[in-house]
């Protein structure tokens, strides 16, 4: 009995310092225009709403700080430390995400498959998102975030 104890914690022990795993966002193309670019985003939420939400700003976070591969946006539009540029322009990404602005340049937002419950307790959705590229790098570069190109 003296032998199972350590070994019940040591198993105990193991099963809950297992690290947590929590669902992936992915972004994929759909379509890659002139003007602008359609992707394929899933998001996660505790509302219906918020999971449609986070897709949008996914697709919009790959944009600025990922690329997107495939497309004539591959590389990201404002560089790829997105702490370092996050730290470096609080004011314009705050006001960006959490006040809504980047409703601004999404152009239309469709659900392409019905909201789940997971197991990780949130709702998700996959939707295909289209963002005027041409008008949020304007944006960025008449807020000093990038500058103009060929200057």
């Amino acid at each position: 009995m003296k032998k199972l104890l350590p070994l019940a914690l040591l198993i105990t022990c193991i099963v809950s310092c297992s690290p947590k795993v929590y669902p992936v966002q992915s972004c994929n193309l759909i379509a890659d225009q002139n003007n602008t670019i359609t992707l394929r985003s899933s998001g996660f939420g505790k509302q219906k709403v918020e999971s449609l939400d986070a897709a949008e700003r996914y697709a919009l976070e790959t944009i600025l700080f990922r690329g997107v591969p495939g497309s004539q946006y591959s590389s990201p539009l404002v560089g790829i430390n997105e702490e370092q540029v996050r730290q470096a322009n609080p004011r314009y990404f705050k006001e960006f995400f959490e006040n809504g602005r980047h409703k601004s340049f999404i152009v239309s937002s469709v659900p392409v498959s019905d909201y789940s419950w997971t197991k990780y307790k949130a709702w998700t959705i996959s939707a295909d998102i289209t963002i005027n590229v041409v008008s949020l790098r304007k944006d960025l570069e008449q807020h000093g975030v990038i500058r103009r190109f060929g200057l």
